[in-house]
């Protein structure tokens, strides 16, 4: 039994005078007033040219998996994503000589690798492609020979990759990188290799994952080679398990292996330290036994251990060349290096410890010998290698540390650090940009505040900065002039250059906009503090203007978003600088100006960022910091802003998030609990309640309710202790839970790769902290150190109840840990009690639906063997429904703890087992521990558990009315999904059954948790199975999969854009003035001699060897070709890149342009941009050259990513808002080329499956899930694309069902109204996004479907109505995965008509014509109130239904997107599909009350009858504000600005749509209002005059809504839900004096059959 319990939104007001820190992780439900009014946030970004230094300030490289000496004592340093092997110097300075001047391993697409070696043994030459772009797992071997001739006395560096094409096999190159010597095919997918010589013979050794489908690859292998006979052992496979010291428990999992002098012992690097036994098989090693042999040495991790004297969690490894019993060993969760002396077989001692954790980029830069032990700064060591000599570590933040061996004893230890080299290849300019994009990605910063964006150094004109006024004089000199008043037309400032620019306008599109203005921006010289000061101050008391220009005139108005009359509107400029700020007195007036405004003040914020600040340029950014936020300039009032000090891009995005949720928090005066509260039928009223707290975890809970079939609730209370009432059986879920964490009896549990969960259900707690850790660490969420001998509770015996409370993060590890299971670890009631369990525990229900699964009872009854309940009866469902019928009903919620809940929705009675089915008997005996109200357990998404430590803040430590507190956060926010599945899944233990069975699985989308989802199996609720994970980190452009065991795959693509200044002959340009300023005395200095002679720009021809990247000398580059590292488009090596897979834009005249270019190639992992035209980077400022940089961008489209396989291409999933829909999709009649070599395609079929039409048969079909990409920031390519996730592959667990064909997701173009290549002039300037449920029809869900699978609807943001064929129909040519656009809704920024809300679906009973029903609304902007809007309500069928039909283009239609015209061909057609406001296929119906047919009321003229649409026309519309013949879009004053506030509802032939009506008036702090409007579902006329409506109080308004509403109260209203013939609804809003739960009987309407909502699929 599955039901879908409907929620709705309520809030009661409760005014807190005593609160004065007000701060929440995520904006406040609407409804409030207050929380109503967005806040205003202008961010001001330096964009002088020291940005573009690299935050580390060295060689930059990327992380580091391990490094290794060469035969000179130089270092040789593998990389992770891009650049493969780099050379080091043995002094630290990177040597970009290594491999012909190319400064790194490339290889090539055709390589001679003359020492090959596969299974049959013996060295032939192998032609391979050895292009790699990470190299891992380095080792070095001198003078090595071969038996045979083919390599004599050679230094051979080996490695493997974790990226294609060598992924799994082993190349061995020349010392010097210049040539591929050896090919080792491993036959596995090697993880881990050592080299070893005994005698006169070299061996290599490999580890890893077995080869072939995933079953194959859960089993560990290894193999082993005798590099000098050629001759390779065979594959021994492993097996595979969980837990324990055996080979088979372990292997699979390390990625680092080190082997003994006399290759008897490998010991593995995985957590533990494990010794297994090797022996000699001929003339190759193997382990001695099979997989269940345990280790012979085995040296066990302590948790949290003292890492003085206790071994830490192993990553990487190396032992002692000359000591077989001493090895060292990295950590990367305690950031650690120790030497361990192993005493015994089971004993050790750590002779001496290095490293504490930073997450500081460039860290360690003291003399050699003067940087003590326990200072050296690690950022997650993840490989060691030991000489005689010297150790090397490498570490994630791409650096490499080097020590003395010899020195590195407990006596000497700390002298024993050398030197530090690498450091990141982020500059300090490209850090902003990431840190910027993560937050106007963010939702929860986006919902509550709108955003403008400008940039600053210092000039007045633009130009060369020693022309007159340019950024030299006005660095130099008080007075110069910026900002220069608003320019309507350019919806900029008036001055507008590359020195200084108001470039985006606060306004609600503004997250959207700012990154199209940051990414291509270039930078230029000196700092001005007038030059942001002016910008901020001139532009607010502009009252922050921006432009409206109306889409059909061309008009351009102001719309001005600072409003001084509304005094609970906040209002702040952050300002992000990195270095010394010149002028700064007169900025400091103008910024305190606008702090001590009387009615609405204007705060600003300062951010030093990039570190290497000196203590002048700080107090300078300290002394802004107090004129910009104290009021009068009181460095001691309370309201004082701090400045924000970020070193990193982790930190700068970890406080700006922070500051921006503090921000967003105080809009509100008051605190106010909230209720959600869902309707089921059959017994239970099921509550989800919160209230929302200005400092802490908003407090949740789950209330059940007794109903009667009369809909009256039983309000019986449970009791305050027990959170039980025996009598009605009410129960209170918060308290049941409380009273389970206190006994701590909750099993809370996660998928981690080291810590099975499956017979406990409980890893997630302190034992298991260093594991958790990594998954905190998992999105570079930084854990803040909160607690520390600084603190409020300080470090004393009294505090250290369980764990000391130390400086450091450890002990907030292990804090954060237990706060998730309920303890009061941020001391939340002040008593320094960081053990106790706090007073509440349950986190918040807020967007998440609940749902209750019971035993199982989907239908066998069908009339179509189309149905899927035909397919049921066909593999006996019957029985599984008889296997679980005790299986008992368990209510599943999301929480914003971060968690989902398993909480029994009753008891179920022991009964005697034996008059049960045996198959029941384990049901039952689980049932019988369900108690009704109780946590069965909770689950944390892996990828949910890695944004848990955002909650850390320790500003809040103490200054919470002397209390502590935390961020709140979404976690597990969307709405789960159930559905009995027959499918391929897993037994009880997690092992691939090997056939299809019947399960029950949970599928749970994270919605504004991030962009991921969770898929479990539930079929026994006690025995929860973890499927899969999936995310999408669109920021660091990778996507991560957790399986069964929560073992993690890292899918990396290139996505995002590029500018100028990124490109090799950009970056050479740079680093070439670097060092000319650096000569002539710095930054500072007025000496030019040395900038002077570069500054003449230098094409590739004027170079004397090579291109201008490589051996350029010149601070200007001019050329036709620009060439780029780590951007990888969709293409092949060496062949051109289509001109649809990339954008190249550029800024002209002040605004951002497409440009054309000649070609594009992808050579050698470089991306070769080539212009018809010579371009100009000019990063020097000398006189001598005035040639003007041509700031452009080149950013892949986002209908391809690349570098990732197409089956896990989850790059376009935004944050997961849209509730996915369960069905069987027929098989894919591939007729395109078979997946590329990696890519399972479980959905391949053979013709052998075809029936007697010539279709495959339904046994073929698979489950699947069908979704929106859901919301996100389309210049990151997220949000725009529908996902169709695989139920049935768990060889691929998660991967995208089609994805061959459509080369990942179906993507939705993003119509603009300009268009690419001039298509879409009728398109929306809306980013677009899929936040919205799809309406799915199934043959289950509808009658005489004549084919098998769905058809589905999408309506996305920007207002188009997608078609999507998921069926094996055939008629008007329709192939599966077809698309088109059916209908648009003409939306713009400028009229609002967003759509947030999934539309309802019916057959009309007059016509039997299918209709779609839905509403537009700024819901995210919800008291937004302009002159331009015109929200619309609308109907629209479908003429085709059941049918799939080729629309808009004639005689053609939108191809797949594997197609090069998928791009040209889909924006046509959504460019030419029908739109609203076209009268001949849709008719107005606004103010009509009558259809014609119906009687006419008594009251009412025929004036009010309307004819509704003819059978031509296709839809109807209400405006809900045109009014007085009004033309949509133009301005009116009279407008009421209302909007939908929720899903529309279609019964009984009526639809009813929650409506909202912003406050009328200027100040925009009071409480709107909510109204039902209903309409005909066919004619369109309004209904609304049949509910029953309260008394209307009168405003002072001048608004004239256009169409007639029921009156509801003040608040918003929610979905309304049909219980029998009644609406229940709940209205949000600060009162307690009027009823919030809204209940009403449903109009009279028409009466029809149905076999069931089309809500329904999928649960």
């Amino acid at each position: 039994m599955i039901k879908i319990l409907k929620y709705f939104l309520f809030v009661f007001l409760l005014l807190d005078f005593h609160s004065q820190v007000q701060v929440h992780a995520k904006p406040v439900p609407p409804g409030s007033g207050e929380g109503d009014v967005a806040a205003n946030i202008l961010f001001l970004i330096d964009s002088s040219a020291s940005m573009s230094r690299k935050l580390s300030d060295r060689n930059a490289i990327e992380a580091v998996p391990i490094a290794v000496y060469d035969s000179d004592g130089d270092i040789l340093v593998g990389q992770h994503r891009n650049l493969a092997v780099v050379k080091f110097s043995s002094a630290g300075a990177r040597d970009r000589t290594y491999n012909n001047n190319i400064g790194r391993w490339t290889g090539s697409i055709s390589d001679n690798c003359e020492a090959g070696l596969g299974a049959a043994g013996g060295y032939t030459t192998f032609v391979r492609d050895t292009r790699v772009r990470a190299g891992a797992k380095l080792r070095l071997v001198e003078n090595i020979s071969t038996n045979d001739g083919t390599v004599t006395n050679e230094n051979i560096l080996f490695f493997t990759t974790t990226s294609s094409p060598l992924r799994g096999n082993v190349m061995g190159v020349s010392e010097d990188g210049t040539d591929c010597r050896f090919y080792l095919d491993t036959g596995i997918t090697a993880q881990a290799i050592d080299t070893f010589t005994i005698g006169d013979e070299t061996y290599l050794f490999a580890v890893g994952k077995c080869r072939g489908n995933r079953r194959a690859r859960r089993n560990g292998c290894a193999v082993s080679f005798n590099l000098t006979t050629g001759e390779r052992s065979s594959v021994q496979n492993l097996g595979r398990g969980r837990g324990g010291n055996s080979l088979r428990n372990n292997i699979r999992h390390t990625w680092r292996i080190s082997v003994n002098s006399d290759a008897s012992i490998l010991y593995t690097c995985r957590k533990n330290l494990l010794g297994f036994a090797l022996e000699k098989s001929g003339n190759t090693y193997r382990f001695t036994g099979g997989g269940t042999t345990n280790a012979v040495r085995a040296y066990t991790a302590v948790n949290n251990g003292d890492v003085d004297t206790e071994l830490a969690p192993v990553l990487g490894c190396d032992l002692s060349p000359d000591d077989d019993d001493l090895i060292y060993v990295a950590s990367n969760t305690r950031h650690v290096l120790q030497k361990l002396r192993m005493d015994t077989a089971t004993t050790y001692t750590i002779e001496a410890r290095a490293g504490t954790g930073s997450r500081d980029i460039g860290m360690n830069t003291e003399s050699s010998g003067e940087l003590s032990a326990s200072s050296v700064r690690f950022n997650q060591p993840r490989g060691v290698h030991v000489t005689s000599t010297r150790i090397l570590v490498g570490s994630y933040s791409g650096t490499v540390d080097e020590f003395n061996e010899d020195l590195f004893t407990a006596a000497n230890k700390d002298t024993a650090w050398l030197q530090q080299m690498g450091g990141g290849t982020v500059t300090r300019w490209r850090g902003v940009k990431q840190a910027m994009s993560a937050i106007v990605s963010d939702t929860t910063l986006t919902s509550g505040a709108h955003f403008g964006y400008g940039h600053w150094n210092a000039g007045e004109t633009g130009g060369n900065k020693h022309r007159d006024r340019g950024g030299k004089y006005c660095h130099r000199n008080d007075g110069c002039v910026y900002y220069n008043g608003f320019n309507i037309t350019t919806n900029k400032s008036n001055l507008c250059n590359r020195d200084s620019c108001l470039d985006v306008p606060i306004n609600p599109q503004g997250h959207r906009q700012i990154l199209g203005e940051l990414l291509p921006r270039g930078l230029a010289w000196g700092t001005d503090a007038n030059a942001f000061a002016q910008i901020g101050h001139d532009y607010f008391l502009e009252h922050a203007p921006s432009r409206i220009t109306d889409p059909e005139t061309g008009t351009n108005s102001l719309h001005l978003s600072y409003d001084p009359t509304s005094e609970c509107q906040l209002n702040y400029i952050i300002v992000i600088g990195d270095g010394m700020m010149k002028n700064t007195d007169s900025a400091k007036d103008l910024i305190g100006a606008l702090r001590d405004l009387t009615n609405n003040p204007v705060k600003t914020l300062f951010v030093a960022y990039g570190g290497g600040i000196n203590a002048t340029g700080l107090e300078r950014f300290d002394d802004m910091a107090i004129a910009g936020s104290c009021p009068g300039g009181d460095s001691s009032h309370p309201d004082c802003e701090a400045t924000i000090v970020a070193n990193t891009p982790s930190d700068l995005k970890t406080k700006l998030q922070s500051k921006i949720r503090q921000i967003i928090a105080e809009k509100l005066a008051f605190t106010a609990p909230s209720i959600t509260a869902t309707v089921q039928e059959g017994g239970s009223l099921y509550q989800a309640q919160f209230s929302y707290e200005q400092y802490g975890e908003w407090k949740g809970t789950i209330l059940r309710k007794g109903l009667d079939d009369q809909g009256n609730v039983d309000h019986s209370i449970p009791d305050e202790g027990t959170g039980i009432d025996t009598a009605s059986g009410n129960w209170n879920a918060a308290t049941r839970i409380r009273v389970q964490a206190k006994n701590d009896a909750r099993k809370i549990w996660t998928a981690m790769k080291d810590v099975p969960y499956i017979d406990n259900w409980n890893n997630f707690n302190v034992n298991n902290s260093d594991d958790i850790s990594e998954l905190f660490a998992l999105l570079n969420v930084n854990v803040q150190d909160y607690h520390n001998s600084s603190s409020t509770c300080g470090i004393n015996e009294t505090t250290k109840t369980a764990f000391a409370n130390t400086d450091g993060i450890t002990d907030d590890i292990r804090g954060l840990i237990d706060f998730v299971r309920g303890t009061d670890y941020f001391d939340y009631d002040g008593d320094c009690n960081i053990k106790e369990v706090r007073a509440h525990v349950l986190g918040d229900v807020y967007h998440s639906q609940l749902i209750e699964v019971g035993p199982p009872n989907a239908s066998i009854d069908f009339s179509s063997s189309n149905e899927e309940a035909y397919f049921r009866s066909t593999k006996n469902y019957q029985g599984f429904k008889a296997l679980h019928a005790s299986r008992p009903k368990v209510i599943y919620a999301g929480s914003n703890s971060g968690m989902l809940h398993a909480i029994c929705a009753e008891d179920v009675p022991s009964a005697a087992t034996e008059d049960l089915p045996s198959a029941a008997t384990e049901d039952l005996a689980s049932a019988a521990q369900c108690e009704a109200g109780k946590e069965l357990w909770g689950f944390i998404p892996p990828f949910i558990a890695s944004v848990i430590p955002e909650i850390i803040n320790p500003d809040y430590d103490g200054t919470v009315d002397g209390n502590g507190g935390t961020n709140p956060i979404f976690g597990v926010d969307g709405s789960p999904v159930a559905h009995d599945v027959f499918i391929e899944g897993y037994n009880v233990n997690g092992e691939p059954e090997g056939e299809r069975n019947w399960h029950t699985i949970l599928f749970v989308p994270y919605g504004r948790g991030g962009a991921g989802f969770s898929i479990l199996d539930v079929t026994d609720p006690k025995r929860p199975l973890h499927m899969v994970s999936i995310y999408n980190d669109y920021i660091g452009n990778r996507v991560l999969i957790s399986d069964v065991d929560g073992e993690i795959e890292t899918h990396a693509y290139s996505a995002g854009s590029m500018s100028v200044g990124d490109s090799l002959e950009g970056k050479k340009a740079s680093a070439n003035l670097a060092d000319a300023q650096t000569t002539d005395g710095g930054d500072d200095s007025d000496t030019m001699t040395a900038q002077d002679l570069i500054a003449v720009c230098q094409s590739n021809d004027d170079v004397t060897e090579g291109d201008f990247h490589a051996a350029g000398t010149a601070s200007c580059y001019t050329g036709t070709t620009f060439t780029f590292e780590g951007f990888k488009p969709d293409a092949l090596d060496g062949i051109n890149v289509s001109k649809s897979s990339i954008r190249v834009t550029e800024r002209v005249n002040g605004t951002m342009q497409a440009v054309d270019f000649a070609s594009a190639t992808y050579v050698n992992s470089q991306f070769v941009l080539t212009f018809d035209d010579t371009k100009v980077f000019n990063r020097g400022g000398s006189e001598n050259e005035i040639k003007v940089t041509n700031n452009f961008n080149v950013s892949i489209s986002c209908t391809t990513s690349s570098g990732i396989a197409t089956h896990y291409d989850y790059s376009q999933l935004g944050e997961t808002w849209s509730a996915p829909r369960i069905f069987r999709i027929p098989a894919e009649q591939l007729d395109v080329a078979a997946p590329a070599a990696g890519e399972s395609s479980a959905e391949d079929v053979t013709t052998n499956d075809l029936d007697q039409e010539n279709n495959y048969n339904s046994s073929k079909d698979t489950y699947v899930a069908v979704m929106g990409a859901g919301m996100g920031n389309t210049n990151l390519c997220a949000g725009s694309a529908v996902f169709i996730v695989n139920l049935d592959n768990n060889d691929t667990p998660g991967s995208i069902f089609g994805h061959a064909t459509n080369k990942g997701p179906i993507t939705i173009v993003d119509t603009e109204q300009t268009g690419p290549f001039g298509h879409a002039t009728r398109g929306s300037d809306i980013h677009n996004s899929l936040p919205a449920a799809p309406v799915v029809i199934t043959p289950d869900t509808a009658y005489g479907i004549p084919w098998r699978g769905a058809m589905v609807y999408f309506n996305d943001l920007e207002g188009k109505i997608t078609k999507i064929n998921l069926t094996n129909d055939t008629k008007h040519g329709a192939k599966l995965f077809d698309q088109t656009t059916l209908f648009r809704l003409d939306a713009t920024t400028v009229n609002e008509r967003y759509s947030y809300f999934s539309m309802d679906a019916g057959i009309g009973q007059t016509r039997n014509d299918f209709w779609l029903f839905g509403g537009t609304g700024d819901y995210i902007n919800i008291g937004g109130a302009s002159n331009w809007t015109d929200n619309i309500l609308y109907g629209i069928k479908d003429p085709h239904y059941p049918y799939f039909k080729h629309l808009n283009l004639e005689g053609d239609f939108i191809p797949r997107e594997s197609d090069e015209h998928f791009v040209t061909k889909a924006h046509a057609g959504a460019n030419a599909a029908k739109g609203i406001e076209d009268e001949n296929v849709c008719v107005s119906t606004t103010g009509k009350l009558i259809c014609y047919g119906e009687d006419l009321p008594t009251g009412f003229s025929g004036e009010e009858r309307a004819e509704g649409p003819t059978p031509q026309q296709l839809a109807w519309v209400i405006h809900l504000d045109t009014v007085d013949g009004l033309a949509p879009n133009n301005a009116n004053t009279k407008n009421s600005h209302r909007k939908t506030s929720a899903p529309p509802t279609l019964f009984k032939g009526y639809v009813y749509f929650p409506i909202y009506q912003p406050p009328p008036g200027s100040d925009r702090c009071n409480i709107g209002r909510a109204y039902i409007c209903v309409a005909d579902d066919e004619c369109g006329t309004n209904k609304a005059h049949h509910l029953p409506s309260p008394d209307e109080p009168e405003i002072e308004s001048s608004a004239e809504p256009a169409q007639a509403c029921a009156f509801v109260r003040e608040g918003i209203l929610s979905e309304l839900v049909v219980f029998g013939d009644t609406l229940y609804a709940n209205v949000a809003g600060p009162k307690l004096d009027e009823e919030t739960l809204y209940k009403v009987l449903s109009a009279a309407g028409e009466v029809s059959s149905s076999r069931g909502s089309w809500r329904e699929s999928g649960f």
